[in-house]
């Protein structure tokens, strides 16, 4: 059986939004409230992918995900989980055009202060350098990457909102 193109990701966004919540997250099962950080996150990156691609994703959806985003971008993470997520909604705002560099200084502040040696081998610095980068910031991109290293294995837990 062939399906149309798009015909799949058209599904994915109408479950999107039927799965979106008032703060512009997205719960992790139907009927459900749970909510899983990286999760909303994630959805949040596919349907800003998906509207690149030219994929028809409506402007409310992104709009209300990207409150979402602000929120989590924002905020003062408890862990180091906490605020990998942080700098992946920073990014993911960046991409968007949004300049985010108070809330990079202060996460970039809080993450020296608290994980000093930890955060530097961790995707929170990858997220941090790419949006450092899609701000023309070359220089700080370059050097937070640099020192970045890759390959031992971390572990990926999530923060689980109720």
């Amino acid at each position: 059986m062939r399906t149309e193109p798009g015909a799949d990701v058209a599904g994915l966004v109408s479950e999107l939004r039927a799965r979106q919540n008032d703060a512009g997250a997205y719960k992790l099962w139907p009927g459900s409230e749970e909510l899983v950080e990286f999760v909303a996150l994630y959805a949040q990156h596919f349907l800003l992918e998906a509207a690149e691609r030219g994929e028809a994703v409506p402007g409310d959806l992104i709009a209300n995900g990207n409150n979402f985003l602000r929120s989590v971008a924002a905020r003062d993470g408890n862990n180091l989980v906490d605020e990998r997520q942080t700098a992946y909604a920073i990014y993911l705002l960046t991409r968007q055009g949004q300049r985010m560099s108070t809330e990079i200084a202060a996460a970039r502040k809080r993450l020296e202060e608290r994980y000093r040696g930890q955060w530097e081998q961790d995707l929170t610095a990858a997220w941090l350098a790419a949006a450092l980068d899609l701000m023309r910031q070359d220089r700080d991109a370059g050097q937070l990457i640099g020192r970045t290293r890759f390959g031992v294995a971390r572990s990926m837990t999530h923060t689980t909102i109720r």
